[in-house]
């Protein structure tokens, strides 16, 4: 439940059986049959070389899963819902996570996640000429979606004091992109604003 920190699995501990998996379906399977509490409450997004993917929310005693095919999965509840309005994007809220509708995020979690989703939305229309019916994001769509900075709540967060929380500052250290096809990750070593991306071949 979202009220007891024992009796469950901790979150570091499932990133663990989750890379120990084969395949997507058994470590979403090796989540779903877990003991969860406060202990485990995150949002983990895992995906396989195929293109498959599921962003799974932990919502202390529930399960939410938004797959590829933008269904949702429920551990409690009446199962499997079609939900095609949600995309699998996460600025630091969750999206339901059995939440009854509660807001779970600041307006700047919900300002960046309409904008990314307006972004994504706009760059696969714009790959469907090229792609043909099964349109999707590139590694540059990607790039241009993590740099955006139109707005006053945008996506590229500068680093900015926050130094009552003891921090010197806070914002976007660095970004990543991982192409699962070919195991490359792009990683710029500090702001994308001021570093250009490193790859790095994780074969």
């Amino acid at each position: 439940d979202r009220k007891s920190f024992e009796g469950c699995i901790p979150v570091h501990i499932l990133l663990r059986a989750i890379l120990d998996s084969r395949t997507l379906r058994a470590a979403s399977e090796t989540i779903q049959a877990s003991d969860l509490c406060v202990s485990s409450m995150s949002n983990l997004f895992i995906a396989d070389v195929k293109g498959c993917y599921a962003m799974i929310e932990l919502g202390g005693g529930t399960v939410d899963i938004i797959s590829r095919n933008s269904q949702r999965e429920q551990k409690e509840g009446d199962g499997r819902r079609d939900e095609p309005s949600l995309l699998p994007l996460h600025t630091n809220h969750f999206l339901r996570c059995g939440l009854e509708g509660k807001r779970t995020g600041s307006s700047s979690s919900y300002a960046r996640y309409d904008r990314a989703c307006k972004l994504m939305r706009g760059a696969v229309e714009a790959n469907r000429t090229t792609c043909g019916a099964y349109p999707d994001l590139g590694v540059e769509d990607v790039k241009n979606i993590l740099a955006d900075g139109e707005g006053e709540l945008p996506i590229l967060r500068p680093y900015r004091p926050y130094r009552e929380l003891g921090l010197d500052a806070v914002g976007t250290c660095c970004s990543v992109v991982m192409e699962l096809d070919t195991l490359t990750m792009h990683v710029t070593p500090g702001t994308p604003t001021k570093n250009a991306y490193i790859k790095y071949l994780l074969r």
